[in-house]
């Protein structure tokens, strides 16, 4: 990612390091691992910060690099004894994905050399992120709903995951997650969804649609293993407007799914991981 001004900044204390790389948009990250695990490397917490957004905080990271090749942050530019987890997808200010490739952020020996057409390709692991509209349809962005029961906002993505070819007796499994981000300036902390395994019909009504739907405060998490057959699950997610101001244009949340790369020709295209919404208009 492109480091912008005023340039990075260090700071130490209590046993702590701190460094500050300011870049241009959106940095969603996470560890894809199975639940009983953890990464490799814990000692270096990445927590990626934009205006007064809230996103989820992920580990693994083992060395970085700036300034090589130009004024760019490289992030597990050489390994250091294995194989690390951490899975970013990138995107600009306005919510379009900036690198379609995986191989686009990270430099480590975990990204494989990218085919000249991906589409062209078989993968292994496939996964996207959807946005859905109340009525049912596809949509560029998880554009924010209306319910008519209370009025209440919500928003609604699909995620799809698809395995072929690599069950093995080393690796029958390939872990996935799905993790969301939101504006804290706009949106509260607490959030309550759930997912369902078809699209729900008519109203986005929570209390009907969810009636156990757990409280979170904070980024959502779902945790999935792909097995051999295809994924489909449909999530809604409901925060509190935080104050009365305008919400104005711009991306409100988000949602990204991330695929372990350590699972070979995992996920090559990551085009479609990430989506936003914006308020209603």
């Amino acid at each position: 990612m492109t480091i912008t001004a005023p340039g990075m900044s260090y700071a130490s204390g209590n046993g702590t390091i701190e460094l500050r790389v300011p870049t241009s948009g959106f940095l969603l990250c996470a560890n894809p691992l199975a639940p009983n695990q953890s990464p490799q490397f814990t000692a270096i917490t990445l927590t990626p910060e934009y205006g007064g957004w809230a996103l989820p905080t992920a580990k693994d990271v083992n060395s970085f690099t700036y300034g090589a090749g130009g004024n760019q942050l490289r992030i597990n530019n050489t390994g250091l004894g294995g194989t690390s987890s951490l899975v970013c997808h990138a995107a600009s200010a306005q919510g379009w994905t900036m690198s379609p490739f995986q191989g686009g952020l990270f430099y480590d020996a975990f990204e494989l050399a990218l085919p000249a057409n991906p589409y062209g390709t078989t993968e292994n692991v496939v996964a996207s992120v959807t946005g859905l509209t109340s009525s049912g349809t596809y949509a560029p962005r998880m554009l924010t709903q209306t319910y008519t029961n209370g009025g209440m906002w919500v928003y609604m993505y699909m995620f799809e995951v698809y395995g072929q070819n690599r069950i093995n007796s080393t690796n029958p499994n390939v872990n996935m997650r799905v993790r969301d981000a939101y504006d804290a300036t706009r949106l509260g902390n607490v959030a309550w969804s759930c997912e369902l395994d078809q699209l729900p019909s008519g109203n986005l009504d929570l209390r009907t649609l969810c009636p156990n739907a757990p409280v979170t405060t904070g980024n959502i998490e779902f945790s999935y293993y792909l097995d051999s057959a295809p994924k489909r699950r449909f999530i809604i997610v409901h925060r509190v407007v935080q104050g009365t101001q305008p919400l104005g244009s711009a991306p409100l949340a988000g949602a990204a799914v991330f695929v372990d790369p350590r699972a070979p020709k995992a996920d090559l295209f990551v085009g479609d991981n990430v989506v936003f919404s914006v308020p209603p208009q």
